[in-house]
């Protein structure tokens, strides 16, 4: 086996370094990427295509009979498109997302939409394909991905071919009745997957790539910065305690006690005034392999490839959406980790992180928001960039 790190081995001087560099040893021996150089998968397609070019709207809609006459005339062609698809197979990319197939979200097409918009966005790339080789909502397709250091850039994908096409007749059959009901059913406001913020995604906690960025974490700055599994706070005037799990809305959160009475405090405050604007609870503690995990995804949807300090310490502005980074110091880093912050859904998210924070946004402009800030008090602040995060320190 090739080295392929420089070692200083002046740096093993006792014993306890060199339980280090044959722990190390053995990690690295067992490392395993289940991928290796395929850059390439089958996909079940799960939201309706859309094309670049308006007159291209005919291949997409319209009723059977036109759809069979364009297929039928090989010299109609399209520009391009896009669509999300979720890969298939053993070990997809796409294992550690929710199926918006599954039938725990036939009776929510809000949220199987949500789960949609998680998955990677696929673009063809190239003008004059057939007609016939347009896919659909439950069409399977070749896709290609971009590989990085920490995996794949699941943001954005290429389409390379239709594999099979459904009749326009057995469409709705193909595809999953949650999705078709969905599609439906769709208006015209945007998906998004981070209506709570930036919590989605990311591969599972255990991971090697998580255990690796988290053993060396540990290793530099130590095991206390961050509250152990089960307890909240460190932070001044939030001392370690067990965390308080509750209802807030309709959604089970888990925060530091303190804050959680001041959060539920505020919401029944909210609530009372009967806005007719929705709000709900949202993310709340997050461990810091969570954390990590956050960090991996909204990186590579970001395009970056960070190093291994990087991911740890990098700024929250080299993910998308941004995504705070690791404590390196007492105090320092997301509250998120402490249980000392939560996002809120529904209104103060509204369209997504990126639209949600602009100056002009339905969140900003929303008498629960406007409402909020004016309860705004030492204990529960908002972090000014984010309509949905509120804190203790608004940070």
């Amino acid at each position: 086996m090739a080295i392929k790190e420089k070692i200083d081995f002046s740096t093993f001087t006792d014993r306890r370094s060199s339980k280090d560099l044959y722990a190390n040893s053995v990690r690295k021996g067992l490392k395993y990427d289940a991928f290796g150089d395929q850059t390439k998968f089958q996909a079940i397609v799960i939201s309706d295509p859309i094309p670049f070019s308006p007159q291209d709207l005919q291949f997409f809609t319209g009723d059977t009979g036109k759809l069979k006459e364009i297929w039928d005339n090989i010299n109609n062609t399209t520009t391009q498109f896009s669509y999300r698809a979720r890969i298939i197979g053993d070990n997809s990319p796409h294992s550690f997302l929710p199926d918006p197939c599954d039938s725990t979200y036939a009776a929510d097409s809000e949220e199987a939409l949500k789960i949609v918009a998680m998955h990677t966005l696929f673009v063809s790339n190239e003008e004059g394909g057939a007609a016939n080789s347009v896919p659909r909502l439950g069409s399977k397709v070749e896709v290609e991905l971009t590989k990085n250091v920490f995996g794949y850039n699941l943001q954005f994908g290429k389409h390379s071919k239709l594999v099979a096409n459904p009749e326009p007749s057995t469409a709705s059959a193909e595809a999953c009745d949650t999705l078709v009901s969905a599609m439906a059913s769709a208006t015209g406001d945007p998906m998004w997957s981070y209506e709570s913020g930036e919590e989605s995604g990311g591969p599972p906690l255990d991971d090697p790539k998580v255990e690796e960025i988290y053993d060396a974490y540990i290793k530099k700055y130590g095991p206390d910065l961050a509250p152990p599994d089960g307890m909240c706070g460190n932070l001044p005037g939030y001392p370690l305690e067990k965390c308080k799990t509750g209802k807030i809305g309709s959604r089970t959160v888990t925060l530091h006690p303190i804050f959680f009475d001041k959060v539920k405090e505020k919401y029944d405050l909210v609530k009372a005034q009967n806005f007719g604007e929705k709000i709900d609870g949202g993310s709340s503690i997050r461990t810091v392999k969570t954390q990590i995990s956050l960090r991996i995804n909204n990186s590579q949807r970001a395009g970056n490839a960070l190093s291994l300090n990087k991911m740890i310490a990098g700024r929250s502005k080299l993910c998308d959406p941004p995504t705070a980074p690791l404590p390196t110091k007492p105090g320092k880093g997301s509250r998120h980790i402490y249980g000392c912050a939560i996002d809120f859904r529904g209104i103060l998210s509204h369209g997504g992180t990126v639209v949600a924070r602009k100056s002009n946004s339905v969140a900003r402009n929303s008498k629960t928001y406007k409402f909020l800030l004016a309860q705004q008090e030492e204990g529960f602040k908002n972090y000014s960039v984010e309509p949905w995060h509120w804190s203790v320190d608004g940070r």
